[in-house]
């Protein structure tokens, strides 16, 4: 299996903060939130991880060449990437996938790496969800669950019409990935600005696509200069939490 990572974007509320740098290249605790995205891949047991790239290409890939180890890289680019989504970026790691199932990953993200092992070996499509009850809606999507399956995803449902969030790690079956790629083509000339939420809303009546509990396992968006303290705090308590079960 092969895990997709979304690095393509500008993140510009960080860039509000920082400069002019990718957003994957912050520093936490004194490594590169990138760093911390490719050591979770491998520590889940990946072996093979397709980075789409877009700005700043070069040196993100620098970074991914610097930490893969033994992972075998295969990167994918958008170069449209000022004026697309995360969907064409998703479209141009396609043919890196030979038409097998495989991991997507946000690149922005502090989680647990456990998570990822929660989500391999599904028979079925799969996306890893938070189902606690926050006080305020977090700036995540929302996903409805019936019978334990995803019946809508996206940012349009209040946190009162959801049941959970989507984490921002999804699985993509064969057979799922198949239809989601087919289906994509056909849509995508219409609108390049559509996310790949779009597509995937239009397949959960015709595909089962269940909803994986992180549980307690921690997880974040890295998206402004308010997020930098609470994903250091997160760093350290998810290696306590690993630290734990030893």
């Amino acid at each position: 299996m092969k895990a997709v990572i979304l690095l393509a974007g500008k993140g510009r509320r960080i860039q509000k903060t920082f400069g002019p740098i990718h957003k994957s290249l912050i520093q936490l605790n004194g490594n590169t939130l990138l760093s911390y995205v490719i050591s979770n891949v491998q520590k889940a047991g990946i072996t093979s991880a397709v980075p789409v790239l877009g700005y700043q290409k070069n040196t993100v890939l620098a970074e991914i060449e610097r930490c893969k180890g033994n992972m075998e890289i295969i990167p994918a680019e958008n170069k449209e990437y000022e004026n697309t989504n995360n969907l064409v970026s998703l479209l141009k790691a396609e043919e890196s996938l030979d038409g097998e199932d495989f991991l997507l990953i946000n690149g922005d993200m502090v989680f647990d790496y456990r998570i990822l092992l929660q989500m391999q070996g599904h028979k079925n499509g799969a996306i890893a969800v938070d189902v606690k009850d926050y006080p305020v809606q977090i700036d995540s999507p929302r996903v409805q669950i019936q019978n334990d399956r995803i019946t809508d995803l996206g940012r349009h449902m209040s946190r009162v019409d959801a049941q959970g969030y989507a984490v921002g790690i999804y699985y993509f079956s064969r057979e799922l990935s198949r239809s989601f790629f087919e289906y994509t083509h056909s849509i995508i000339k219409d609108n390049l600005q559509m996310g790949f939420h779009d597509p995937l809303r239009q397949l959960f009546g015709t595909h089962l696509i269940q909803p994986v509990s992180v549980g307690d396992y921690c997880w974040m968006d890295v998206d402004e200069k308010s997020d930098i303290v609470r994903a250091e705090q997160m760093l350290l308590k998810i290696q306590e939490m690993q630290n734990e079960k030893i």
